[in-house]
């Protein structure tokens, strides 16, 4: 069951303003719009991302934050240096093959633990789903999860929220194309 956040039409609003919505560079992607999450270095997309992981945080109760490697590592990492709170980081790809080899860092505090999976974005669900699985096998339970955009066809079991659904951002699109 995928849900959103009250404060999604105006976090859309804002990154529209900002130029990090944009015609999707992809002409094979099924949506004409393409959201730049990637954009950390935008001020507005870093409130943007900070101000939606602190409202899905406190709507879950969820105290520990995990993200789904690569691209949840970076809006995990802002969110904790903004914070000074940790986070752990999933390798739904394999462990690292330099390093401690690990496929969830760090790997302590996880058993008995409550986690919620942070992602930039969810097509399927596969990602969420295998670093649900990896944060199982090492004791801890994934009682929420979130992303920035998803597709139609995500396919997770849990309960996903999605910062920047994709009925919001068409009608804006649809809105400032009218004007």
């Amino acid at each position: 069951m995928m849900a959103d956040l009250p404060d999604s039409a105006d976090w859309v609003a804002r990154l529209a303003d900002a130029g990090l919505i944009r015609p999707s560079p992809r002409p094979d992607r099924a949506l004409p719009y393409a959201i730049d999450t990637r954009d950390s270095v935008s001020p507005v997309f870093r409130a943007v991302a900070l101000e939606a992981i602190d409202a899905w945080r406190a709507v879950t109760g969820v105290p520990r934050l995990a993200a789904v490697a690569n691209s949840g590592t970076l809006l995990a990492a802002l969110w904790a240096g903004a914070t000074g709170e940790p986070f752990w980081n999933v390798l739904v790809k394999g462990p690292r093959a330099r390093g401690f080899g690990r496929a969830l860092e760090p790997d302590e505090q996880i058993t008995g633990g409550r986690f919620a999976l942070l992602d930039n974005h969810a097509r399927t669900g596969a990602s969420l789903r295998i670093a649900r699985r990896i944060i199982e096998v090492h004791g801890g339970a994934v009682v929420a999860a979130a992303v920035v955009t998803a597709g139609d066809d995500v396919d997770y079991d849990g309960a996903l929220t999605v910062f920047l659904p994709h009925d919001r951002i068409e009608r804006h699109v649809e809105t400032l194309a009218a004007r």
